[in-house]
């Protein structure tokens, strides 16, 4: 293994990260952000990644042949990131007291969406996820967050409206870089989800090949931290594996005998391996 058996007798943390020092396991950062932080060599930690897949392998299963039917959505989000903006550019959208789009425009934005959402769970508790994830599905409130941060979208009172930026889009027909929205995606969740880069780091090792999702649930939910209402579970299968999926990152089909299944995409494995976001880079948004 990586670590020898005789520090398993050194059972004092202090000790042992003293010990791993001496041997250059662990050392130090430089910056004013990381001074505090012990960094580990890429070598050691890619070793170290390679003998955890090895060790929780057994319990991932993996399906060598593909489901008959499965979605992969691409680049879909930035498409209907365009026509969301397009559809506020050509029509009145009145927001209500609290400032949210009424049903009427939520309707006729689905219509004109790739994606479709069904309407959210009467009794749902929503927050943590971004500005508008009370009253909007997960994917439209990614988007609309992502569109108000970014200064596409203002909202006037009663309504709301495109700046100037905003509009410029809509003239170029110019789409969004997947690679900026999966970077705001990391920063914005990082409140509820602090170690989402590892998590997806893991599941991008484990999904090579069709894997099933329940495997993989029971693998990685260990590293994720119950949110409020939201368990390790619920955190999992309702807020990272769909918003892996509208990004793109995976795609998922259904296995008659396996049940769920999802694969890294090549564009998601390279994203996810390529784009890192320093842990102090967070984005919270006013309500």
């Amino acid at each position: 293994g990586i670590f020898d058996l005789e520090e398993k007798k050194a059972v004092n943390p202090r000790d042992l990260i003293v010990r791993f020092k001496r041997r250059g396991w662990l050392f130090n950062g430089h910056s004013h952000s990381s001074k505090y932080l012990f960094l580990v060599p890429t070598d050691l930690k890619t070793r170290f990644c390679e003998a955890v897949a090895h060790r929780f392998s057994s319990e991932i299963m993996t399906i060598s042949e593909a489901p008959a039917a499965y979605r992969d959505e691409g680049e879909l989000f930035v498409d209907d990131l365009l026509q969301f903006l397009r559809y506020v550019d050509s029509n009145e959208c009145l927001l209500n007291t609290e400032g949210y789009l009424y049903k009427r425009s939520m309707q006729q934005l689905s219509e004109a969406f790739s994606v479709i959402e069904g309407p959210l769970p009467k009794t749902a508790w929503r927050f943590g996820y971004g500005r508008r994830f009370r009253e909007y599905p997960i994917r439209f409130s990614f988007m609309y967050d992502y569109c108000y941060y970014n200064g596409f979208i203002n909202e006037c009172p009663g309504s709301l409206q495109l700046t100037d930026l905003g509009k410029q889009k809509v003239h170029d027909h110019r789409k969004e870089d997947m690679r900026e929205v999966y970077r705001f995606w990391l920063r914005l969740y990082k409140g509820p989800i602090p170690n989402l880069q590892s998590i997806l780091h893991w599941i991008d090792l484990f999904a090579v090949s069709w894997t099933s999702v329940q495997s993989l649930r029971l693998v990685i939910r260990n590293l994720i931290k119950p949110f409020y209402y939201d368990s390790a579970d619920s955190v999992f299968e309702e807020r990272i594996i769909p918003m892996m999926v509208h990004l793109g990152l995976i795609r998922i089909g259904e296995h008659p005998q396996y049940g769920a299944l999802l694969r890294m995409t090549r564009s998601g494995s390279h994203m996810i391996r390529g784009i890192y976001v320093p842990e102090e880079e967070r984005i919270i948004l006013p309500d």
